[in-house]
């Protein structure tokens, strides 16, 4: 198996998103090789290592890593292996399997793709789990040498709600060539469920992600050596189960339940029971923080010009509740061929374009008799001021670095990182035990791909 080096990036692309048979991460050119063989095997890895300079802000490619990168050497942001199976059960018909195990999951391997597809001349359809396309690159997202930085910038690939990986359900694609290009129209439904790791000063819990109803449509072209795609995201239900959230609803229940007893007890005072049942409203609103409808729209290109090659994505989610709010992210990276190797350059931003959950309305009754319900109205403003920080994924990014050919399937590339966060309280992607917290970042990382 073949890969093309960096300088044809958009060519690669353009391969996976309008011919879409990412399943030989480039092979759709050699139709004939594939016809001849009913059972392929196939695979990547990576081994990375990283340096950072911050012993409070621990470094993750996705939500579910366990063990981030603190403070000094670490092989387990970056080191991953994948292996792949297709198995062309007729000649329409073909059965394709991926499993990948990442080192900061501590190497449990994850079943990334089991599909089913059937071809009908433009036509193809998908059914079983397949990645979610939500970027430009989702399809070689964890294919290192597919891809020119060792790593997706993390301000728009490193924090919820970008780790909706994959989803289990059915796709239908389009594809038809035009006078300029080729065109790929893709829809596509299923359900997910993810982990996703919380970190306290004491314990890491594993929390889980449930995503239903998730619905959406790419439109991808390829106009010489320019690919742009658009997609649109719709998630029904997205909701994270954990025993902190089940705690923080159970307080909030327990508090507006007591509210209102309170409010039925001073029901002869109408002016002090008034305003204890509007209090339980406003308690009432804070419940299921984290349950919410989302949307996603995003748009990413990948264009050369002779030896350089500009990429970028912008993307904007809706998140649908106050805690959570509307988030606006890009990335724009430059690489550019020489004989002695490709340096590259990337700069990247994720901004919460929403206030943060107002709480200003969560105070104490001021009624005698009610101080424990006053203690607890305190604590639970406490609370949720700290779940809004947290959950606030804004941060910045800039990486500079370069990439080796070592042969046609072998790649080595060094990088440096520059990661912030607006504010020593929000945490953006990184994993912090408490805050505040030391939010600005260097990383320098070594890494070589190879696909096989």
């Amino acid at each position: 198996m073949r890969l093309l080096p960096p300088g044809l990036v958009p060519t690669a692309l353009g391969v996976l998103l309008l011919s879409h048979c990412f399943p030989s991460y480039g092979q759709a050119a050699n139709n004939a090789e594939e016809a001849s063989s009913t059972l392929r095997f196939s695979g990547f890895a990576t081994i990375g290592l990283v340096s950072n300079s911050n012993p409070d802000a621990g470094v993750v490619f996705s939500g579910a890593q366990t063990k981030p990168a603190f403070k000094g050497l670490s092989a387990d942001l970056d080191s991953v292996v994948g292996l792949q199976l297709d198995y062309a059960l007729l000649p329409a018909t073909s059965l394709t399997v991926q499993a990948v195990a990442r080192a900061g999951e501590d190497l449990q391997p994850n079943l990334r793709m089991a599909y089913l597809e059937q071809r009908f001349d433009q036509v193809s359809a998908r059914l079983g789990r397949m990645r979610t396309p939500l970027f430009l690159d989702t399809y070689a997202e964890e294919i290192g040498y597919a891809n020119p930085l060792i790593r997706g910038p993390i301000p728009l690939y490193g924090a919820a709600p970008s780790q909706i990986i994959h989803l289990d359900g059915a796709s239908l694609q389009w594809r038809t060539p035009w006078a300029l290009g080729s065109v790929l129209v893709e829809g596509y439904y299923g359900n997910g469920r993810f982990k996703y790791a919380w970190f306290s000063a004491s314990a890491v819990e594993q929390a889980s992600v449930i995503v239903d109803d998730i619905t959406g449509i790419t439109l991808s072209t390829t106009l010489g050596n320019t690919t742009l795609r658009l997609a649109r995201t719709n998630l029904g239900s997205y909701r994270i189960d954990s025993s902190n959230n089940t705690e923080l609803n159970a307080g909030i229940a327990a508090l507006s339940a007591g509210l209102n007893r309170a409010a039925q007890g001073y029901a002869g005072v109408p002016s002090i029971a008034q305003n204890l049942a509007h209090k339980a409203q406003v308690l009432d609103s804070f419940y299921d923080a984290l349950h919410a409808p989302q949307q996603y729209t995003g748009l990413g290109f990948s264009s050369s010009f002779g030896k350089l090659t500009v990429m970028g994505d912008w993307a904007t989610w809706n998140l649908n509740t106050e805690m959570l709010g509307k988030l606006n992210a890009w990335q724009l990276t430059l690489t550019y061929e020489t004989s002695y190797g490709t340096p590259y350059l990337s700069v990247s931003q994720k901004n919460r374009t929403t206030p943060r959950g107002d709480t200003s309305q969560v105070t104490p009754t001021g009624v005698a008799g009610l101080a424990q319900l006053d203690a607890g109205i305190t604590g639970l403003r406490s609370g949720l001021d700290r779940l809004a920080l947290y959950t606030d994924a804004s941060m910045q990014g800039f990486t500079l670095g370069a990439r080796w050919e070592l042969s046609n399937n072998m790649a080595l590339k060094a990088q440096y990182d520059v990661l912030a966060t607006p504010s020593a309280e929000l945490t953006g992607a990184f994993k912090v035990r408490s805050i505040p917290f030391d939010n600005h970042v260097n990383l320098l990382s070594v890494a070589l791909d190879v696909v096989f």
